[in-house]
C-alpha cells in the first residue's frame, strides 16, 4: 500500500506542475482542489448512503486525489511544506495512540499539542493567534 500512495503522491506533483501551465486557466491553485475535495466528500456521503462499496471507494479515491493535489498545491504556492504535513500527522498520532494505553486520554494529549502549536506560532510569528 506504501508504494502505492508514494505513486500516487508522484502523480499529484506532476499532475500540479501541469494545471500550473494550463492555458484554459481552469486551475486556480490550491483553491481548486480544495473546492474539488468538498464537492467529493459530498459525493462520498450520497454513496454511503446507498451503502454501495464500489462507487464510495471510486469517491473516497477522488477525496484522497484532491486532498494530495491541494497539498502540492498549497506547497508550490509557499504556504506549507507538504513534507511537514505529514510528518506532523505521523507525530500528532503516534503521541496520541500512544497516550491511550497509558493514563492520558486521546483530548488531554490533543490540548496538550494545542498548546504546542500555539507557541510555535508565537515562536515563528510574534502572536499567539491561532
Amino acid at each position: 500500500m506504501l508504494e502505492t500512495i508514494k505513486k500516487i503522491i508522484e502523480l499529484s506533483g506532476k499532475r500540479i506542475t501541469h494545471l500550473k501551465k494550463d492555458d484554459e486557466n481552469w486551475y486556480k491553485g490550491s483553491e481548486t482542489h480544495y473546492d474539488g475535495m468538498l464537492d467529493e466528500i459530498e459525493e462520498a456521503r450520497v454513496e454511503m448512503k446507498e451503502n454501495n462499496n464500489i462507487h464510495l471507494e471510486d469517491e473516497l479515491w477522488d477525496v484522497f486525489w484532491d486532498y494530495i493535489c491541494m497539498l502540492h498545491g498549497f506547497d508550490a504556492e509557499g504556504k506549507i511544506d507538504m513534507e511537514k504535513v505529514f510528518e506532523r500527522c505521523l507525530g500528532k498520532l503516534s503521541e496520541r495512540l500512544t497516550a491511550e494505553g497509558a493514563n492520558n486520554d486521546w483530548y488531554e494529549v490533543k490540548k496538550v499539542q494545542k498548546v504546542r502549536l500555539a507557541e510555535e506560532h508565537k515562536l515563528r510569528f510574534g502572536s499567539s493567534d491561532l
